[in-house]
């Protein structure tokens, strides 16, 4: 099927990475071009044009800037609410705040000629030659320097959907890393926690666990997005609406899906993957552990619990202010030393009991045991809290991947829509 060459001013441009929702238009990097569509004024162009008339809003720079800041400030709020907060925490959240500033000042001034000028248009039409250089058409593909995709569009109103969508949800991936970015770090001082006990007892350096740790995180985080991009992109190709789709399978071809790339943003390196390749042994504390499955397991585990301690509550409510000989035989009083009767349950009370009594239950351990249920409620109603926005913190960059691989799917879509009026048409666009 022909496709129609790149004329300057006549083609809009719509990429994977931009903010702004309005889509662009192809411009030359040649300085005297000496062919043109129709008049003088609108330069037919090459591979070696790679820039716009106007730059985009671009996400990667933003993303970096916004990370460090939200890392920064995550840090920094931690150690606010720590009694005796460690010098590095301080140190490390301003040292994040500064270079998210620079970053900040480097994003709200990116254009988009520099990157643009390290990238590289693909599935050119190589047989026919503009200036002495490889021509491009609708088909082809120009992959930024800083990783985005810019696609030809030859209808306005096709570009302008395009780009609203792709903007949308380049938007929400921006948003939900700020927030993931400021809950690592603010989750990452207790990380810490424990770790100078764990090395001199394995007889490791602190220092050695903590990179452990993180590498396998790096690596098992990377592998569950890679896998998730895969399941996205294999899915819109086999099954969904983009199966059709020559340019979305190409764009899956420029771009590729590297298992492990280098990091785009400070949490990248701040995910403690131990729980992913050791799970935690039993009876373990679930708060010592705080990622991924684990994470989810302790909210539904402290939920539990929490279920459990109202329970106690109630039952102790019904014995409380009771005599010695009410409680001797009172139903819910025979039930509850029959659940003391094993070791394993109620350890909380059982610990705190003044009196207690193997054989009967006595007023002061049910004083005892209101007061620890009241104790451990509010202590597991704190760690469901904790445990929950952890779960859903880790959770976040899944779902921002998701955002993000939908703008790659929507531009695709948009491109179903797009009907050139350029009369300069290649016949074979790809060779």
């Amino acid at each position: 099927m022909g496709k129609s060459y790149i004329p300057k001013d006549k083609v809009f441009a719509v990429c994977t990475y931009q903010l702004s929702s309005d889509p662009q238009k192809f411009s030359n990097t040649r300085e005297k071009p000496t062919v043109f569509y129709k008049n003088n004024k609108q330069p037919v162009l090459n591979k070696e044009d790679r820039n716009l008339a106007k730059p985009f809003t671009c996400k990667s720079p933003w993303s970096l800037a916004s990370s460090f800041l939200a890392f920064g400030a995550g840090l920094l709020v931690a150690a606010a609410l720590m009694s005796n907060p460690a010098g590095w925490i301080v140190l490390a959240g301003a040292a994040c705040l500064l270079v998210g500033g620079v970053a900040t000042i480097a994003a709200a001034n990116h254009k988009c000629t520099d990157p643009l000028n390290g990238g590289k248009w693909h599935l050119t039409h190589s047989s026919v030659k503009i200036n002495g250089k490889i021509a491009i058409t609708g088909a082809s593909l120009l992959k930024c320097g800083s990783d985005g995709i810019l696609t030809p569009f030859f209808s306005e109103s096709a570009a302008r959907q395009a780009a609203a969508e792709v903007a949308s949800n380049n938007r929400w991936e921006l948003g939900l890393n700020i927030v993931a970015s400021f809950g690592a770090g603010f989750f990452l001082p207790g990380a810490f926690s424990g770790i100078g006990a764990a090395a001199g007892t394995a007889k490791i350096s602190a220092g050695g666990i903590l990179v452990g740790k993180m590498g396998a995180g790096y690596v098992a985080f990377s592998v569950l997005a890679w896998a998730e991009r895969e399941t996205i992109r294999g899915y819109h190709e086999n099954l969904g609406e983009l199966k059709d789709s020559e340019t979305y399978a190409n764009m899956n071809t420029v771009e590729g899906n590297d298992l492990i790339g280098l990091p785009g943003k400070p949490d990248d390196l701040f995910q403690d993957g131990t729980d992913l390749v050791n799970p935690p042994a039993a009876g373990a504390d679930p708060s010592a552990k705080v990622e991924y499955l684990q994470k989810l397991t302790a909210v539904w585990k402290t939920g539990g619990l929490i279920i459990d301690d109202v329970a106690l509550a109630g039952k102790l409510d019904k014995l409380a202010g009771l005599s010695k000989p009410q409680l001797r035989n009172h139903p819910v009083a025979l039930e509850l030393m029959n659940e003391l009767s094993d070791p394993a349950n109620h350890t909380n009370w059982r610990n705190s009991m003044r009196h207690p009594n193997s054989n009967r239950m006595n007023p002061s351990m049910v004083e005892d045991g209101r007061a620890a249920a009241a104790q451990s409620y509010k202590n597991n109603l704190q760690q469901l809290g904790k445990n929950a926005a952890e779960g859903v913190l880790f959770l976040l960059p899944f779902v921002a991947t998701w955002f993000s691989e939908n703008a790659r799917a929507s531009l695709a879509k948009a491109l179903a829509n797009d009907v050139s009026d350029v009369s300069l048409i290649a016949d074979k666009p790809i060779d």
